[in-house]
């Protein structure tokens, strides 16, 4: 099996991890703490009401924000 490194690669909703990851700075910024929990469910939220058609409706709403995508959000954005 071969593995492949990509280096900076953007997640499926791009739009929707910059508005998160501004949310999240602000958050920061007023001392409101900020979980990994918040941040899945927050994600779910935003790629929802981001959704303009119907397909993209429709893969919004199967989009699950899984531990492993909040790991690679984190890593993407460098948080901690």
């Amino acid at each position: 099996k071969k593995v492949r490194f990509v280096k900076n690669r953007a997640g499926k909703y791009p739009r929707a991890e910059e508005k998160l990851e501004a949310e999240f700075a602000e958050r920061r910024r007023v001392g409101d703490p900020v979980s990994g929990m918040w941040l899945q469910a927050r994600m779910k939220q935003i790629v929802i009401e981001m959704a303009e058609t119907e397909e993209e409706k429709k893969r919004a709403s199967t989009f699950k924000a899984s531990e492993r995508w909040l790991r690679s959000f984190a890593k993407r954005w460098g948080l901690s």
